[in-house]
């Protein structure tokens, strides 16, 4: 299937980079924006300078405010908008249910526990939504530079049909179907990078960010096993790929949540500092839940929720951090100063 226009809701780092890279297998990309700055400077200057600097867009995205407008002439849409706006922009849609959506979202819902598809279940049926997921850097992407992907669907005939979109691009894509896993491990990654962040933060090295990273998958895989994800799953570029890439890099934002937090900013400082969204924080919360009512041993997770929350003293918390590491720190107050 060949397709002549597509559409991106979110105009975000990674929504603008997907139009920008997309754009030269297709007529026309219609690029959903919140800002009204966003569509100005794209329309004038050829540039998101808010989310992607000074990055030379294709001439073939066309910027819009309006949601109905920028779903109206395509039949595929890529879906790349912070995880709590699904719902509420998809209810706008009119003609949702009759797309394909792929969905770049990753996020989990904290009261249920659903999944960035599930959530999109709603409104359009399952044979017609794929996720799209992996080790990707929205600045490195812009710049042309390789990257592999994973795209999960229970289709592989919508598979066969989204990969056209990607030849000769420089983006690499491989296939699975198992939507379940590429969700939760995109969603899962960017709680541990927090802990991970939070790790660096403390100055205590890399050795030290190692071994907590390779005990944060121990925890998730708990998780990912009750869910009944995929072993296979996790070697993929969504899941192992992604949580290597952003656990070990400052360009994460969830890697530069826990490293502030390691510095005794509180969340809300922390937060209040990124004009983008931060969905990690979330899934710690989520997780320390799902551990306390699934009998699951995640110390990790759940000293990194206290600390989020701010349930407890920073000291406190940093303790029952340091503690359910395993990490010979000596003393603590030490690695603060």
């Amino acid at each position: 299937m060949t397709y002549k226009r597509i559409s991106v809701i979110g105009a975000g780092a990674w929504g603008t980079t997907l139009a920008h890279v997309l754009a030269s297998n297709v007529e026309a990309v219609d690029l959903w924006c919140y800002e009204k700055t966003v569509v100005e400077t794209i329309t004038k200057q050829g540039v998101n300078s808010l989310y992607l600097g000074h990055t030379q867009l294709n001439h073939n995205i066309y910027p819009t405010n309006d949601i109905q407008i920028a779903t109206a002439q395509s039949d595929i849409i890529f879906w790349v908008t912070p995880f709590t706006a699904m719902a509420p922009l998809a209810k706008c849609i009119q003609t949702l249910s009759q797309k394909t959506v792929i969905i770049a979202t990753k996020g989990i819902d904290v009261e249920h526990g659903y999944l960035s598809h599930e959530i999109m279940q709603q409104f359009v049926p399952l044979q017609h939504i794929a996720l799209c997921s992996g080790a990707s850097f929205a600045k490195d992407v812009a710049s042309h530079k390789p990257a592999l992907l994973t795209i999960a669907s229970t289709q592989k005939e919508l598979y066969d049909n989204i990969s056209t979109l990607f030849c000769g691009t420089h983006l690499s894509i491989e296939y699975t179907h198992d939507m379940i896993g590429v969700a939760l491990g995109g969603a899962l990654k960017n709680a541990l990078s927090i802990a991970c962040g939070f790790v660096h933060g403390l100055d205590l090295g890399e050795s030290a960010r190692a071994a907590v990273l390779i005990k944060g998958i121990a925890e998730m895989q708990q998780y990912l096993t009750l869910r009944g994800v995929k072993s296979s799953t996790l070697f993929t570029s969504a899941i192992l790929g992604d949580l290597l890439m952003t656990a070990t890099s400052m360009q994460s934002r969830n890697t530069q949540l826990g490293f502030h937090l390691a510095k005794g900013h509180t969340l809300e400082e922390v937060l209040a500092r990124n004009n983008t969204v931060t969905e990690g924080v979330n899934v710690v919360l989520f997780l320390a839940k799902a551990a306390q009512e699934n009998s699951l041993s995640m110390p990790i997770f759940q000293s990194l929720a206290s600390i989020c929350e701010g349930s407890l003293p920073f000291d406190d918390a940093l303790h029952g951090f340091i503690k359910a590491t395993q990490l010979h720190v000596g003393d603590i107050a030490k690695v603060r100063l």
